[in-house]
């Protein structure tokens, strides 16, 4: 019988391995303009800090009494972004902000969250103050999906709320396969003192060859082949 070390280090035929385990980076990402908007970086600046907690506190406020609720607050948002240093939106999670040209105003936010040395990215939060034109946002999402790639990713994943329809198909634009689902995810405000939780989506997306380098022989207990079912789809 095979040892639980010898399980995980025995390759599979049906796989292709790769050499080296560096850990990637960001890279730096070019300004993306569309229509009468810009993508770009948040910058390490009071009025962007300002703005970028504004657009949580009006679009997102189920994150209050959560660990994300900092962003309501600029000192919240640099934080987030890495603190107040040289590596301001160099670390771990990276934050991007939409502007409007015309208002030159903050409206839209995301937040992407990087495993360096897992090679992994995941999509932490988008947020919109503009529940208008999802058309828009998804736009600039497909910009990241790409910049995504380039940095050198090999997964990137997302949970969206089963509610979200229009989160569920642009992930299912960008080429993102939904896995599985989890009820109970997190924990919402629902208004007064109240919360709820929430049942999230799993989606997931190979870049750069990643899905050769996974077998599809799966070990599974017999009564769970609804699972399987999902995972090849």
């Amino acid at each position: 019988m095979r040892s639980v070390d010898n399980a995980w280090i025995a390759i599979p035929k049906d796989i292709v391995v790769k050499e080296g385990a560096e850990p990637i980076d960001w890279l730096p990402y070019d300004n993306y303009q569309y229509d009468k908007f810009v993508l770009r970086e948040i910058k390490n600046e009071k009025q962007d800090l300002i703005e970028t907690a504004l657009v949580f506190r009006e679009g997102f406020q189920v994150i209050k009494g959560s660990e994300f609720d900092i962003l309501f607050d600029p000192d919240g948002v640099q934080a987030m972004a890495g603190g107040n240093n040289e590596n301001f939106n160099r670390g771990e999670n990276k934050i991007f902000v939409i502007e409007s040209i015309d208002q030159k105003k903050i409206v839209s936010c995301f937040i992407l969250r990087m495993m360096k040395r897992m090679r992994n990215v995941e999509w932490l939060v988008v947020v919109s103050k503009d529940k208008k034109n999802p058309r828009i946002t998804l736009k600039f999402a497909k910009s990241l999906d790409e910049y995504i790639g380039r940095c050198g990713v090999e997964m990137a994943f997302a949970w969206t709320n089963a509610i979200h329809i229009v989160t569920q198909l642009g992930l299912f634009k960008m080429g993102y396969k939904f896995r599985g689902i989890a009820p109970g995810m997190y924990r919402i405000w629902v208004g007064e003192n109240n919360y709820r939780r929430t049942i999230e989506l799993f989606a997931q997306k190979f870049y750069n060859g990643a899905d050769k380098m996974i077998t599809k022989d799966i070990k599974l207990l017999p009564w769970l082949g609804h699972i399987r079912k999902m995972w090849v789809k």
